[in-house]
């Protein structure tokens, strides 16, 4: 099996786990199974995925030093791995903005991720438009969800509740006039 080299010392996987059982984060249904089939402590690696949070998976990520891996996981999402990886630190960000109840209507974040050159799929024609505000971060949702999910939805949930609440001023949120014409948005 292939060793990935990381550019930063990681936490070794035990620590990993470690970590995740004293904030009580290893109670899922796999890894109570695990536990009481199995004498290894260490449950597998894919396990531990499961439960990772995605912020921490953005870790991971950036910590790969770069390598053929790096590049074939960005590659998969249709990205190179330099996009790939602020993308994946600025939907850690966004996460967490949403999760502590922060202002995310007409924010201007503070990680910008990068525009992408030549994705590999479906991406915003619109060029004119601002890496920090929502609708980029959503179109980058959009985008990789493509890959994730390409029966998903959330182009109709976003439509629908920006539908729901008319009074939303879209183009606070940096929402061009046109980005329902978008390909990625239909």
């Amino acid at each position: 099996m292939a060793r990935i080299p990381f550019s930063k010392s990681p936490l070794t996987y035990r620590q990993q786990l470690e970590q995740l059982q004293s904030r009580g984060m290893l109670v899922s249904n796999e890894s109570k199974a695990f536990q009481t089939k199995y004498t290894n402590p260490l449950p597998p690696s894919w396990m531990m995925l499961e439960i990772t949070s995605f912020g921490a998976l953005s870790m991971i990520y950036k910590n790969l030093k770069p390598c053929r891996e790096k590049r074939e996981i960005a590659n998969h999402f249709g990205l190179s791995d330099t996009v790939f990886e602020t993308w994946m630190h600025s939907i850690a960000y966004l996460r967490n903005v949403c999760a502590h109840h922060t202002r995310l209507w007409n924010r201007a974040m503070s990680i910008r991720p990068q525009m992408p050159r030549k994705p590999r799929k479906q991406w915003l024609n619109e060029v004119d438009i601002q890496n920090n505000r929502s609708y980029f971060m959503l179109s980058m949702i959009r985008f990789l969800l493509q890959t994730v999910n390409p029966s998903n939805t959330f182009n109709l949930k976003i439509k629908s509740l920006l539908t729901s609440y008319p009074n939303v001023d879209i183009e606070a949120l940096n929402f061009p006039s046109s980005w329902e014409n978008e390909p990625l948005w239909k």
